[in-house]
């Protein structure tokens, strides 16, 4: 084997390799560099969603970013967990080509890098002005292998009116720092905010006192009891909910009707 030979077959081991390898990401603070698309006037009443959308993979197999955005389309604010972030073939992330569908803002927060890029995580549409993002990793919340997580708290502004929404996905709570005390911590510093994510484990788990202990809202009492996807509520009047069942993804879509008065 010629040197040229063995430079290329070290150059390909050393390829492979990276393309196996994933890094988890720093924390970050930002702002939306794009004016909101869509502009509304007042707000008094909002809704807010949440939905892993399990890489648009359906039930069926199949994926389908179209079939989300259906579900998504008549929400104003929405959580979304295992997005698909930017690989070679896709110059942009699930959430981006969503919000071209939709008309809206997006902001993806990865979780990890692999091969350079940032290739899953969580993200964020708005029919309202993202002014803000903070993404934060979960500190010890590495999963078995190559699993990363994190929550980025946002400020959206919704008819003039900031409003804090905080979006993760977590793992399952087995004998391991999950980091949801690390996420309650942040949520619990704003009197008026919305946590909301897939946070593998059902209402009232024991993981979930503090919130419970300090008034916080269950904001979808009323659904599912062995759902895994939540939205709580600070300081904000739970007006109405509603789900649709699992099909465009292996989750439900769950969202609230929330009144800022």
């Amino acid at each position: 084997m010629g040197p040229v030979l063995v430079i290329m077959f070290v150059v390909l081991v050393a390829l492979i390799f990276v393309s196996r390898w994933c890094w988890p990401l720093p924390p970050q603070v930002g702002t939306l560099k794009t004016p909101a698309l869509l502009i509304k006037g007042e707000a008094t009443v909002f809704t807010v969603g949440t939905f892993n959308i399990h890489r648009a993979r359906g039930l069926d197999g199949r994926k389908d970013l179209a079939r989300v955005a259906q579900v998504v389309g008549t929400c104003d604010v929405t959580g979304l967990q295992e997005v698909e972030g930017v690989t070679l073939f896709h110059r942009q992330s699930q959430a981006e080509r969503l919000a071209k569908q939709l008309q809206c803002e997006a902001h993806f927060s990865p979780t990890r890098l692999r091969a350079f890029f940032p290739e899953r995580g969580n993200a964020l549409l708005s029919q309202w002005s993202i002014t803000a993002w903070h993404r934060q990793p979960l500190v010890r919340a590495r999963l078995r292998g190559k699993g990363y997580r994190n929550f980025t708290e946002y400020t959206v502004q919704v008819g003039g009116q900031p409003v804090v929404v905080i979006n993760t996905h977590l793992s399952k709570p087995e004998g391991q720092d999950t980091g949801l005390e690390q996420i309650v911590a942040a949520f619990m510093r704003h009197e008026r905010a919305v946590l909301l994510g897939d946070f593998n484990r059902p209402p009232g788990h024991e993981s979930f006192a503090r919130l419970y202990d300090a008034g916080v809202i269950d904001a979808l009492s009323s659904e599912d009891n062995q759902r895994v996807d939540h939205i709580f509520v600070r300081g904000f009047q739970v007006l109405s909910t509603w789900a649709l069942p699992p099909g465009p993804s292996d989750h439900p879509f769950l969202s609230v009707r929330l009144s800022l008065s």
